[in-house]
């Protein structure tokens, strides 16, 4: 089970640096860590399918309407991150396939939209991460502490 310590550790890892021994720990590596942590996970949210971020929605239909190419808009909520899916029915293999996302809201001809979804509001602790998706994070942890921790790391990593 992933902790914050051993992907931190795993980042550090990655660029030749030394462990941590609390995460909390005040010297450089740890405090760049920590700075990079919170942009380093949401960036990591928004490009998979992870599954412990995924929620499912029946989206509510708007009173505005497109002006032109489709009948209805469809709010998006407010905690998408991205699309997984998106059905008519609500049945997996049924998917909706015309449709654009505008400014928060999906335009469609659809009667109904069924959506699944990566959702910002289940943002779980380390310890409910996926290996991959705490592997995932301390790659990225590492790309953005590097210039700072080790950049000969950067120049072996660009040949």
């Amino acid at each position: 089970m992933p902790t914050k310590l051993s992907v931190m550790n795993q980042a550090l890892h990655i660029l030749g640096q030394t462990q941590l021994t609390s995460p909390d720990a005040e010297i450089t590596s740890g405090r760049s860590l920590r700075e990079a942590w919170d942009s380093a996970i949401a960036s990591c949210f928004e490009v998979g399918n992870w599954t412990f971020l995924t929620k499912r929605a029946k989206l509510g239909r708007l009173s505005v309407v497109p002006e032109f190419g489709y009948q209805y808009y469809y709010k998006l909520p407010g905690d998408y991150i991205r699309t997984v899916q998106i059905s008519a029915t609500g049945e997996p293999r049924d998917m909706l396939l015309d449709y654009e996302l505008e400014s928060g809201m999906i335009a469609t001809n659809a009667e109904q939209v069924y959506l699944r979804f990566i959702s910002r509001d289940l943002t779980p602790a380390p310890g409910e991460w996926s290996q991959a998706f705490a592997d995932y994070v301390s790659a990225q942890l590492a790309v953005r502490t590097a210039p700072k921790l080790n950049p000969s790391a950067l120049e072996a990593a660009s040949q």
